[in-house]
């Protein structure tokens, strides 16, 4: 995603992430999110907005945690939605920064989230192509197919257990 083309993605651009429960959204946005940590020297802040569990974070709340973040007292922090935004933004105005919003549940969810400058980059990993929001690259995972997960599996633990154990490497190949 950006380790590799860290040149081809746009400050200011938003990237969505999608794909079925499990098939390495947040590892991918992670990994990619440090290895192009040099690229955004003001810093970078993760949230997990918990679309996969039963209570998913409030735009409200989110906004909270990332004012809070960056530097803004407790009791300092707006006690309304458009406050919150207000600030938020413009904190991030003159900011180069990545932004990880971690399983979305929808567009509302994340409209506020994002910043208003053009010198962030926001990565959004959700299971749905949240419709209503206006992205600049959207990358759909899947499942490996099997060849490259038996690639994958043997450069894990290594070629000679992968062949000196080949129905439980199908097993694990067939079940991840």
């Amino acid at each position: 995603l950006m380790a590799g083309s860290v040149d081809g993605i746009l400050p200011g651009g938003v990237v969505l992430l999608t794909g079925m429960p499990g098939v390495g959204k947040t590892a991918l946005a992670v990994r990619a999110a440090h290895a192009c940590v040099d690229n955004f020297p003001d810093g970078q802040l993760y949230i997990d907005l918990g679309a996969a569990g039963d209570l998913a974070k409030t735009t409200f709340d989110a906004l909270g945690t990332f004012l809070k973040t960056l530097g803004i007292d407790e009791w300092a922090v707006p006690a309304s939605l458009d406050e919150r935004t207000n600030l938020y933004r413009s904190r991030l105005a003159n900011q180069r920064m990545l932004i990880l919003l971690d399983d979305a549940a929808s567009g509302s969810q994340v409209r506020e989230l994002l910043p208003g400058g053009q010198r962030c980059q926001v990565v959004i990993t959700s299971r749905s192509h949240l419709a209503a929001l206006a992205v600049g690259g959207m990358i759909n995972l899947d499942a490996l197919p099997v060849a490259a997960a038996h690639l994958l599996l043997g450069r894990l633990i290594g070629q000679r257990r992968l062949a000196g154990e080949p129905t439980a490497a199908h097993d694990i190949v067939e079940f991840c």
